[in-house]
């Protein structure tokens, strides 16, 4: 575990230091964060008009008509997610090649290829949708089994948004090429992601923090612990938006190394080498 989080501390590093030379990156989570935003109110203001009330556990119990509408907003906020981290990935292979990428070049590249992303946000998202429904439907021992698909559905889908991009293959052929890509370079046990996720709630706890000291210091004046609650979820929105962006960084320069074996500007080998624990024999 220890390893996993030291590498993941190397990960964040190599990752911040390609965002320090171009700051512009961590425009593509903030767009996404507000887009998706947007989408969740469009389809989801109706819903809580007619009485709606998001109940985790009861989403087949919504009738048909609800369930549709979730249905779509679940997969149009993933479509949003695709598309701005495809403008991230695109902007972060510029870097590796020693170009100035701006947001535009990014959002262009990622307007060119959008049948291809629309199509996998819709693949993607009806799995991940009808993961999410079978896991209410099942006791406690098919959840584990659905959380463990989800865990290997998350692993073949690493690298489908650079193969979308770069290699420009449509949906399943992009789903087929990243799998065989994990499979053939570090196989399914993740490491060093793992680590950058560790990394990433580390940066959370300070807003965790205030958050936490707002809701327990009854003793505390109200303004003050208002103003507590307040910085504490600023902060962490700000440390999930930068750690998005460290993680798509991260991502593409892996997929660079993956299917080139050349180093990425920013990141050592060993620590791409490195950045998946080796398949069990």
């Amino acid at each position: 575990m220890f390893s996993r989080f030291s590498n993941g501390c190397a990960v964040a590093r190599s990752s911040w230091n390609v965002l320090r030379q171009d700051k512009a990156l961590v425009v593509f989570p903030i767009m996404s964060a507000l887009a998706c935003t947007v989408v969740t109110a469009l389809f989801l203001l109706p819903l809580a008009r007619s009485g709606y009330v998001p109940v985790r556990g009861h989403l087949l119990d919504q009738g048909h008509g609800r369930l549709l509408t979730l249905y779509l907003a679940f997969v149009a906020n993933n479509f949003v997610m695709i598309f701005f981290n495809a403008g991230l990935t695109t902007c972060a292979f510029m870097q590796f090649a020693g170009e100035r990428p701006t947001v535009g070049q990014g959002l262009s590249a990622a307007w060119a290829r959008l049948p291809q992303i629309a199509a996998w946000a819709l693949f993607a998202g009806t799995v991940g949708w009808a993961l999410r429904v079978l896991e209410e439907r099942v006791h406690l021992l098919g959840r584990i089994v659905v959380a463990i698909i989800g865990v290997g559905w998350n692993v073949a889908t690493f690298f489908v948004v650079p193969v979308l991009l770069v290699e420009q293959l449509g949906p399943l052929d992009a789903f087929r090429r990243s799998a065989a890509v994990m499979r053939e370079r570090w196989g399914e046990v993740m490491g060093g992601d793992v680590g950058l996720g560790a990394v990433s709630l580390v940066m959370q706890l300070p807003g965790i923090g205030l958050v936490a000291a707002a809701i327990l210091g009854t003793a505390h004046p109200m303004t003050l612990r208002v103003t507590l609650g307040v910085a504490g979820v600023l902060a962490m929105i700000v440390a999930a938006t930068v750690a998005a962006t460290l993680r798509g960084i991260f991502v593409a320069g892996l997929y660079r190394y993956a299917v080139t074996g050349e180093q990425t500007a920013g990141f050592e080998k060993t620590m791409l080498r490195d950045a998946f624990a080796a398949r069990p024999a």
